[in-house]
């Protein structure tokens, strides 16, 4: 019994990492996605001037680790990836996640739990297309 709670606490502390990049990640999501205001108001140009224009569309770009962070997100299957977006990016709490989801609080810390694993396991090796199963749920 002390062993698996040694082992919870090991593993706490190696996955910090990925909770700390999953964090910077969520505040570049607020940023690029408006949820954030950075003090631009709406554009003042109509389409007949943006045509007539030399203006170029801007895309955000999220930063190196951001992006990394992102892509590795956006490989784990959807419910995990919605579970990051509600846990990072919203910063909602879990049970208010789990009211979210329309589940059980005790899932969504269970999706965190493969999010994180699976997250990890892309980090560490980016040319993967999706983690596998088998990593996500030994977490």
């Amino acid at each position: 019994m002390a062993n698996g709670k040694v082992a919870r606490v090991i593993r706490s502390v190696s996955d910090g990492w990925v909770i700390e990049r999953l964090e910077e990640w969520g505040t570049a999501m607020m940023v690029g996605s408006g949820y954030l205001s950075l003090g631009w108001g709406g554009s003042c140009l109509n389409i007949s001037e943006v045509r007539s224009s030399n203006a170029f569309s801007h895309v955000p770009e999220l930063p190196g680790k951001a992006q990394e962070t992102d892509l590795a997100v956006k490989k784990q299957p959807r419910d995990l990836q919605r579970v990051a977006e509600l846990l990072y990016a919203v910063r909602l709490s879990g049970r208010e996640a789990a009211e979210e989801l329309s589940t059980s609080e005790t899932m969504v810390t269970r999706r965190k739990q493969m999010l994180l694993a699976g997250v990890k396991y892309c980090l560490e090796n980016q040319n993967v297309r999706t983690p596998p199963l088998r990593v996500i749920l030994k977490s």
